[in-house]
């Protein structure tokens, strides 16, 4: 009777304890409640890792570098309360466990993309990749959306769990790369960003590339005003009466500009700058693309010369112009 009313004794201690740990755990603050620096104290005690510090970002074209500074490892003592033993109910295989090792083990790399469809907008979680032991603190996060901001959070990772999250990086805008003379800004009044070339005088709500008329800068230097102004106007009216310019139609207008090139070569041309439909040109800027890699031919053929003679005159009914390209010199 002794022997059994021992081991209820035992019992309802353990019980007890039990209940006084889980009262201590529930008088905790959550980690809603707690401060950044009180969840990083918090989880020391239980042998996780402080976050790492200085995490930076770069945006690319669909991706972006992210790097940071891990932080100083320390030892950490992990305090748990231990209950009486006794041989009756205390393990004794516990004693003889080897102490989990308290080394860093990886990196989890957590997303954000803003949503400006409100206003300034809200940081929206996208989810997380991890990554081994790096030599380098740095690694590309691939596949996300273009055209929007994203920021990053690091976590460092051991056998206790996951620290808390660095402060977020700098926010990026994960984009392809702009045109020539074009840069992006941002407009505080509408919280939008635009697009604007200073050169050209041009702004847009959209990415150049966007309107159909669009033409790279580095295109339109090696033409003169009126040369557009008027091969607009002849890819126009082509486009009014066949909605397409053909292969013998682009020859007909480069002839009538000066320019005698072969029926095989301006094919080709077409392959090349429009092979989705190489018989036909619908776009103003795959038109001005072709002109100007003939252009550039032309340029390049007489790159050696010390002296320019007139190879070519626009010979027009409305428009006469001169065209002064190099040509090289025979003896």
């Amino acid at each position: 009777m002794d022997a059994f009313a021992a081991r209820q004794l035992q019992k309802k201690k353990i019980a007890m304890e039990k209940k006084r740990l889980e009262d201590e755990h529930n008088d905790r603050p959550t980690e809603e409640k707690m401060s950044w620096e009180e969840r990083i104290q918090f989880n020391k005690l239980f042998g996780v890792l402080d976050p790492p510090t200085n995490c930076l970002a770069v945006g690319k074209d669909s991706s972006a570098a992210v790097w940071w500074t891990p932080a100083p490892f320390q030892k950490v003592e992990r305090m748990e309360p231990q209950l009486p033993k006794n041989d009756s109910i205390w393990n004794k295989n516990e004693e003889e466990k080897e102490p989990v090792s308290l080394e860093l083990t990886g990196w989890e790399v957590r997303r954000f993309r803003k949503d400006r469809s409100n206003g300034d907008g809200e940081w929206q979680y996208k989810g997380f990749s991890t990554y081994p032991v790096l030599e380098q603190t740095q690694i590309i996060v691939l596949n996300l959306t273009n055209n929007y901001e994203y920021r990053f959070e690091v976590c460092a990772l051991n056998a206790k769990g996951k620290s808390v999250e660095s402060i977020p990086s700098n926010p990026v805008m994960v984009e392809a790369p702009l045109p020539s003379g074009w840069h992006r800004f941002f407009d505080s009044n509408s919280h939008k960003f635009y697009y604007a070339n200073i050169k050209l005088g041009k702004s847009s709500w959209k990415r150049p590339e966007e309107d159909p008329l669009f033409i790279d800068e580095s295109i339109l230097l090696n033409f003169e005003e009126r040369e557009i102004a008027h091969l607009k106007t002849l890819f126009d009216e082509d486009m009014q009466h066949y909605n397409y310019v053909g292969v013998n139609h682009m020859v007909d207008i480069l002839r009538e500009v000066g320019e005698k090139c072969s029926t095989s070569w301006i094919t080709n041309l077409f392959k090349t700058y429009s092979p989705n439909n190489p018989t036909k040109v619908e776009s103003w800027k795959i038109f001005m693309e072709i002109i100007n890699h003939i252009k550039r031919s032309r340029i390049r053929s007489g790159s050696m010369v010390t002296k320019h003679v007139e190879i070519a005159t626009f010979a027009l009914s409305r428009l006469k112009v001169l065209t002064m390209l190099g040509s090289k010199k025979r003896k």
